[in-house]
């Protein structure tokens, strides 16, 4: 059986950033590596197998016409007529991708290869990693029906206390399966809270717009670039992504640097230029005042704009920052594993993270220390050291 039986079935802002990717940065190799951070986590031998297998599988797809179609059906797609023909060819390398045991928790996993080439596996590796750890450790019976069962006690009584909310569950779900019925709950349940899904495949079975914009990969990208200081690299990515999209998805993701460096970089061309902004480290109650308060000093409206808070969200946390920004700024909750893998054991805490281009490293530095990634830790200092010009 197929895990991944779609090239659909991933995030979208995966199709979005493998745009920018294949038209402005086309020769640029990058590399990324599978990080599991859930201590005492041991995939077994016949898991790696299973995972090398169901990638074996994912190599073979390619786009069809009619998921094309669906891609070109979003109107900032429709025009990108050179990237659209590209995706009717476009398909896995197999070559690209390693698998094997050579790491504390019993399962590594590298790609390395042009960007556009890479960056898709993560999201469907990160999809078949989880699928075949929970149905292999746990079986396919009572984990789901757990998941069904606190799923369905969480939506009871969300209308009495509803919130904007986005499905951003494709990278730690516990299987497709299960996605796509939270999916199908959540639109016929709550249509009118509902935002949508991140997932493509799911945005095109159930009618939906899929949702979202930019990764950190795209952030950090710039770091490795010849000619683009470290100190310019956020800037960068901001300036090439305005130019490819032109208004469009213009949501801006404020942690690849830090806080510190973000509202340095963020003058008032940039919140003008973003629509909105996207939360995904430190104190989100702490971070949306600081956003209003910027807003305000450029003497924007920030009814205007928009916060995304995507930060291993549960609903009572959703509400809790839903209304204490209520009447100050617009706000929206991309949730994922508390929707897609809440069950009766604790979740994976598993990414797969950009760490080189063009042989050079890359880093995030998140808002909470242990979100930041890098295999260079000399790198990070120095790129700490070049951003706050010390």
């Amino acid at each position: 059986m197929r895990i991944i039986a779609s090239l659909l079935d991933t995030d979208w802002y995966k199709i979005t950033m493998n745009r920018i990717f294949f038209y402005r940065f086309s020769d640029v190799v990058g590399e990324y590596a599978f990080i599991c951070r859930t201590p005492d986590v041991k995939f077994t031998g016949n898991m790696v197998s299973i995972i090398r297998q169901q990638i074996d599988l994912l190599c073979n797809l390619r786009f069809n016409e009619e998921e094309i179609d669906f891609i070109k059906s979003v109107p900032y797609m429709r025009n990108a007529v050179g990237y659209l023909e590209f995706l009717k060819l476009f398909k896995l390398n197999r070559d690209f991708i390693t698998v094997s045991r050579d790491s504390p928790c019993g399962l590594s996993i590298r790609a390395r290869g042009p960007l556009w080439a890479v960056s898709p596996f993560e999201i469907y590796v990160l999809a078949i990693v989880n699928e075949v750890y929970f149905s292999e450790r746990y079986g396919r019976g009572d984990i789901h029906y757990a998941a069904r069962s606190k799923f369905k006690e969480k939506m009871a009584d969300f209308n009495a206390r509803p919130f904007p909310i986005m499905e951003f569950g494709t990278r730690r779900r516990l299987s497709y399966d299960n996605q796509s019925a939270i999916v199908q709950t959540l639109e016929k349940l709550i249509p009118e809270h509902f935002i949508g899904t991140s997932n493509v495949l799911l945005s095109k079975k159930y009618g939906l717009k899929p949702q979202g914009t930019f990764a950190h990969e795209y952030a950090c990208m710039p770091q490795g670039l010849d000619g683009c200081s470290l100190r310019n690299s956020q800037r960068y990515a901001w300036d090439q992504w305005c130019r490819e999209y032109r208004g469009d998805i213009g949501c801006c993701l404020t942690d690849t640097l830090g806080q510190g460096k973000f509202e340095k970089d963020f003058d008032k061309y940039w919140a003008n230029m973003f629509t909105s902004l996207r939360h995904d480290s430190g104190d989100p109650i702490n971070w949306g005042d600081r956003a209003v308060e910027i807003y305000r000093n450029y003497g924007i409206d920030p009814m205007s704009k928009t916060l995304v808070f995507s930060d291993g969200l549960d609903f009572e946390t959703a509400r809790k920052i839903h209304a204490h920004f209520k009447d100050k700024i617009r706000t929206v909750f991309g949730i994922g594993t508390f929707l897609t893998n809440d069950t009766n054991v604790p979740p994976l805490n598993i990414v797969m993270k950009l760490v080189s281009v063009n042989n050079r490293p890359v880093a995030k530095l998140s808002n909470v220390a242990g979100k930041t990634t890098c295999e260079d830790a000399g790198f990070v200092k120095r790129l700490k050291l070049e951003i706050n010009g010390e």
